[in-house]
Order: structure tokens, then sequence, then C-alpha cells
């Protein structure tokens, strides 16, 4: 076997690479097409590469500004030529997807010629293996991430001791964004420790440190009109680059009590473990990754220090394998080591327990069950084909990749905040001429955008903007600016007509009075009307959420939908005593449930998920399409 591997080795490595890139090029594309992409970043990021080619550089109305007052991602403009030829979500996506696939190479190159192609071909593996680089590809789309690359082969040009190409590779990741720099000047600090000739101290010292003095200070600045925005995550040590350097000096009380906690304890588990900390062994080659490491423990954002939200690594991930390579090379010369294979048999199987435990690849039926696309995701198709291209329109995360193809286009969370995930103050501006927005967003309840005015400003939203409802399925909503329509979410009513009366109470304080069914009867894929009639008894504070299942002759949940109860629009809190609020459900019938008769079953639930009361409504029949 260790004959065939070395024998093979450079034509294994590109089989290695090519199954990464497909694996993870078929698992982003299912994400893209089951509206899966659940926050702003991609969105963004493609909404910057299409307004670039019309025309207004790096600009997206999604925040109303150039992204350039964001990060000096430059990387981008290399992509453009590409990328006017796919202009499409999902080009970008592919490219992430490749160039963290090919960050192997390098990375084989290195171990290749520091140890053996067999050890070589072993870490490339680990590294497509390792669990905070697929969450880096799955997790949207950043440019930082592409730093990865270029930084793995600066790395193996450095030890190479090639200086023309050490720097092409440190300028293609300067590009990628501006913190960058740091892990470049901490490149000149590695050549002074390892006493190499003044230009490969030198180079790297100057060039970092001027980049990032120019991107954080002078362009971005002047680009965004203020501050660089992304100390707001070290807030706790100071409101400027400057004061955080400070309290860094000089409260090392204050740094051990930040750093020292369990969550970036087993963020640094998460990070070493599954090369079995042997980066730990080589200090002096991760010192280089000295600054994304302190960038995650320093602050008190929680995505920075998780990986679940991989981009954050991204910088970390070359050196933490540098030095592991580093660090078996050290332990092979090892008197004591008779028989290297029971290294590398070793550090495999930490590789395949952590992925195990933390990875993706290993969790293929996961996935494929996660993001398969289903029926509601046709519907949400169709109500992003519904929307003119040159339509205005503001959008919950989850349509914002397919819709960023417009000029115009925002995101509702803004709206429901009142401001941006920065503090600053809010506002839609007037060309808006659709609302697409799922009720059920888990996004609402986030903590970079749940606010305590936020139900205030969702209503205010509706009251002033003369919405009409273009179609209701489940809990997803297309408005449209003066449309009349039949369509309402709720309306309060003096003398309802029931067709079907309950007069239950559910907590004291509200009773359900009855509801309305459309069809007994009903196709897969048809929309089941259902309508609740609710009444106050007294105000009530509790947030409460409504379950509505299909449950089978066993009494088997064969489907169910969660929905916000008068779909966060009107909430309990604001309901008076003695109203009555007719609330309106479209449900969609899911084609992969069995035809049969079901029981409709109701109920409530509170903020934790517990349900406080269910009940019966009715028999429904399920019949083929």
């Amino acid at each position: 076997m260790k004959e065939f591997l070395e024998k093979q080795g450079d034509k294994i490595i590109w089989v290695l690479i090519a199954a990464y890139v497909i694996f993870f090029g078929g698992v982003t594309l299912a994400k893209y097409y089951s509206f899966s992409y659940q926050d702003i970043d991609l969105a963004m990021l493609n909404q910057v590469m299409r307004n670039t080619l019309r025309g207004k550089v790096f600009y997206y109305s999604l925040y109303g500004r150039t992204y350039l007052g964001d990060h000096l991602a430059l990387i981008l403009f290399l992509f453009l030529p590409l990328y006017k030829i796919f202009p499409h979500p999902y080009t970008l996506l592919f490219l992430q997807t490749l160039f963290l696939g090919l960050g192997a190479f390098p990375l084989y190159l290195l171990a290749k010629r520091e140890i053996n192609k067999t050890f070589a071909l072993a870490f490339a593996f680990c590294y497509l293996l390792y669990p905070a680089l697929g969450y880096a590809n799955l997790y949207e789309f950043h440019p930082v991430v592409f730093a990865t690359f270029f930084l793995l082969f600066s790395f193996y040009y450095f030890q190479k001791e090639d200086f023309g190409k050490f720097l092409i590779f440190i300028f293609l990741s300067l590009i990628c964004r501006e913190d960058i720099s740091l892990v470049i000047f901490m490149y000149g600090v590695y050549a002074l420790i390892g006493k190499r000739s003044g230009k490969w101290i030198l180079a790297p010292l100057l060039i970092g440190l001027s980049w990032f003095i120019i991107a954080t200070r002078l362009v971005i600045p002047h680009f965004m009109q203020g501050p660089y925005l992304y100390t707001a995550y070290y807030s706790n040590l100071g409101e400027t680059i400057p004061e955080i350097l400070k309290t860094v000096i000089l409260r090392p009380g204050l740094i051990l009590r930040t750093v020292f906690t369990e969550a970036k304890i087993n963020y640094l588990v998460y990070l070493l473990g599954p090369l079995g900390f042997l980066s730990l062994l080589s200090p002096g080659t991760l010192l280089i990754a000295l600054f994304p490491f302190l960038q995650s423990l320093l602050s008190f954002y929680r995505p920075l220090y998780t990986i679940s939200f991989g981009h954050y690594t991204s910088a970390m991930t070359p050196f933490i394998f540098a030095s592991a390579v580093y660090s078996v090379k050290r332990i092979l010369k090892l008197e004591q080591i008779k028989k290297p294979g029971l290294i590398l048999i070793a550090l495999l199987v930490v590789t395949l327990f952590f992925n195990s435990r933390l990875g993706l690849r290993l969790h293929l039926e996961r996935l494929v069950s996660r993001y398969q696309r289903d029926d509601l995701d046709g519907e949400r198709e169709k109500l992003v084909n519904l929307l003119p291209e040159d339509a205005a329109v503001v959008a919950s995360f989850e349509f914002q990749p397919m819709l960023s193809s417009r000029v115009n286009l925002y995101t509702f969370h803004y709206v429901y905040a009142g401001k941006t995930r920065f503090g600053a103050e809010y506002e839609l501006p007037g060309d808006v001429e659709y609302a697409l927005i799922n009720f059920a967003d888990p996004f609402f309840t986030f903590p970079e955008f749940y606010s305590p005015e936020g139900d205030d400003n969702m209503r205010r939203f509706f009251r002033e903007g003369n919405w009409g409802i273009v179609e209701i399925v489940d809990n997803i909503v297309l408005f449209k600016k003066g449309y009349k329509s039949d369509y309402k979410l709720y309306e309060i009513v003096e003398e309802p007509e029931m067709q079907n009366k309950i007069n239950t109470a559910i907590n004291g304080k509200i009773i359900l009075l009855g509801y309305d069914l459309g069809q007994r009867e009903i196709k897969k894929k048809e929309k089941l009307s259902l309508n609740y009639y609710w009444k106050c008894l007294e105000k009530e504070k509790e947030k409460l959420g409504i379950f509505i299942q299909l449950r089978d002759k066993e009494k088997k949940t064969a489907y169910e939908l969660l929905h916000p109860l008068c779909y966060r629009v009107y909430p309990l809190e604001e309901w008076e005593r003695g109203q009555i609020i007719k609330e309106y459900y479209r449900i969609l019938i899911p084609s992969q449930i069995p035809e049969g008769n079901y029981t409709l079953r109701t109920g409530t639930f509170d903020a934790q998920g517990k349900i406080t009361w269910s009940i019966v409504l009715d028999d429904i029949l399920v019949k083929g399409e």
C-alpha cells in the first residue's frame, strides 16, 4: 500500500480534491434550491457582483451602501470575468467550494516536501474532512474563505524560500479581507524568529501593517463615512483599535476571563482536536495565526468562536495544518518511533472520530434530508417568479439569494428591528413595491435582530404601506403595495358566522370560539383553507404559537405546521378584552404523505416550545394529485 501511495500520490490527490468539489458542489446546489441559505451574506455579495457589472461598483441595496465600507475584499474583482459569463449566486458558491477543495494541494506539496507522499495524502484527506472547513463551505458565501487556499500556498513558498511566489500569494491573501494583513504581518515575526534574511522579515511586516492601517483607518472609513464597524465585536475591551490593544496589554485579568470560558475552550478543541492537537507541538508555525485566534477568543460575539460559522476560521486553518505537518516531522525523527505507520493511522482515526462528532461529510443522509427540495420550496419559487425583475422587493432571508440579482432588494429583518446589525437606525426606502415574508422565520428571534419594538415596527409597516395580499402559503405571504385582494391575515369581527363552534378556553384568557374548514377532501399539493375565531377574555402578555397537525389512524403526526399567532402582526398583548379575531390560514398539503384519512388537530405552545393546549378539530381525506 505504501509503495502504491508513493507512486500514485500525485494522481490520488486530485481524485480526493475532485471528490470534495463534487460532493460539496452538489450539497451547496441542493441547499440553494431548497431555500436553505438563511442569512444575508450570499444575497449581499451576489448583489455586489451583479451591481458592479452594472457600473454601481460594490453597491448593494440591502445595506444601501458600497461593500467597501464593510470589508476590503478586492478578490471579488478577480471573479468578475467568470461571473459575467455565469451571473448567478451559485457561481459564487461553486468558486468557494472549488478553492477550499484546492487548498488540499499546497498542503499536500508541503507535507510531501517535509515528510513523504503517504503522509501528504493523509494530511490532505484530513484537511478535506476538517469540520471547520465544511462549515465554511456551507455557511453562505464569504470572500475571506479564499484566503485558506492562498495562505497555504504562501506558506509553502515561504518554506521553499521562493520570495517572488511568496509575495504573489500574500498579495492574493491580502485582497480576500483586510484583517488577513495581520497574518501577513506575523510572517515577518516568524521570519525573525527563524533568522531569515531582511527581506523575509521586513516585507511581510511593512506590507501587513501598511495594508491594515490603510484599510481600517482610511479606505473602509471613507466608504463607510464612519469608523471601522467590526471593532464593535470587542466593545467589552474598547471602542477603537488602540483602546482594545491598550486593554489587552494593561488588563490581563479581563483578558483571561474573556478567553477562558467553556464555549471558547470547546472552540479550541473543535479546531485543534481533529488533528490530535499535534499543532500545539509546533507553536512557532501556529504563531502566524495569532491574530485570527485572538480575534475569536477576545470577542463576545458568539459566531466568532463557533465553528458552524466557519468563515471565521479561514485564516487559522492553513497554520493549524502546517504546524501539524511539522509536528509529525519532528515526531518521526524520534528514536522511539519504530513504526511511523502507527502515527499515520492514529491521525486518520482521530480525524474520523472528530468528523463523526462535528463534521458533515460522514452525515450524508442527514445532509440530503436537510436540503431536500420539497413542495413548499416549489411554492416559494413560484412566489419569487411572480415578482417583476425590475421591482423593488423587501424579503425574509430565505428568499434573498434568488432575488439578489435585482438592483433594489431589502431585508425585512431591518424593518422588524428598526435598525441594522450594528445598531444604526433603519428606514425602508419608499420605492418598495413587493414584500415576500415568512412569518415563521427563526431569525425574528435571533439575538441580532430581536427588538422589543419589533412588533410595533411590523404593525406600522403593514398599517402604513397599503399592502394587499397576492398569495398565502403556510406562513409565507406575498404582498403588493396597493393591491386589491380578498385574502387577509386576520380581521376583527363583531358577529362571527362560524361553520363549526367549539367555545373552548385555552388558558382562561382567550377562547377558541370555532373554525371554518374550506374542504374535508383535498388533493396533495393543494391548499387547505382554515380560519380560526379567537375571543379575548383578558389581556395576555405571554407569546403563543399555533400548531396544526394531520394525524393518521395510529395517531402519528404525518404533517405539522407551526405558526405564529396572527402572523406576529397582531400579538396577544395587543388584543382588547371582548375582541373577536378571525385568523386565516392556507395550509399546503405535502405530496409525501400517504393518501387516506387524517385527524386535524390543533393547539398552542409557549415560547419554550411546551404544548399548553390542544384539541381535535375534524377529519380530513387526503387524495392523490
